[in-house]
């Protein structure tokens, strides 16, 4: 055992002084399981790994691939889900790749997240239009097989 002054006046044993370095230890840095400290770190790395999805997704569908970056957008709305910009992404490449409903279900939450956004306003709006102009398209179309089939 090793005795060595550590301040002036003060001797403690070489045990003594590694003992009280690792109380300062815990101290100053809590395990990771201590509660609420572990969950907010959780939450801090979903939302990191939900922005690299994000941002992946970006970059997929901007190459033009949008059904491989729907893939990211979806797990990145999961990881966290209350992002609006997340949901609004989601939704546009949702429109792009013909899944109008999800598309409008996208833009919904987008604006229940953060209501009177202009963009998700403005992309609602485009959706709107197209969905009631499909609609007036399956009623032409299931009124001329109507017709021809009564001849």
């Amino acid at each position: 055992m090793v005795i060595r002054p550590v301040f002036p006046g003060i001797i403690v044993t070489m045990r003594a002084t590694v003992a009280f370095l690792g109380l300062v230890a815990f101290l100053a840095f809590p395990s990771p399981v201590a509660g609420d400290d572990y969950v907010i770190d959780e939450e801090a790395e979903h939302k990191a790994r939900a922005q690299a999805l994000h941002d992946a997704a970006l970059e997929m569908a901007m190459a033009g691939n949008e059904h491989d970056a729907l893939y990211d957008f979806e797990e990145a709305t999961e990881l966290d889900p209350t992002n609006a910009g997340f949901f609004s992404d989601l939704g546009v490449t949702q429109m792009r790749v013909g899944l109008l409903d999800e598309a409008l279900a996208s833009f919904m939450q987008s604006d229940e997240l953060v209501p009177g956004t202009q963009l998700v306003q403005q992309n609602l709006k485009a959706l709107q239009e197209h969905l009631d102009w499909r609609s007036k398209q399956q009623k032409v179309s299931s009124a001329g097989v109507e017709e021809s089939e009564e001849m």
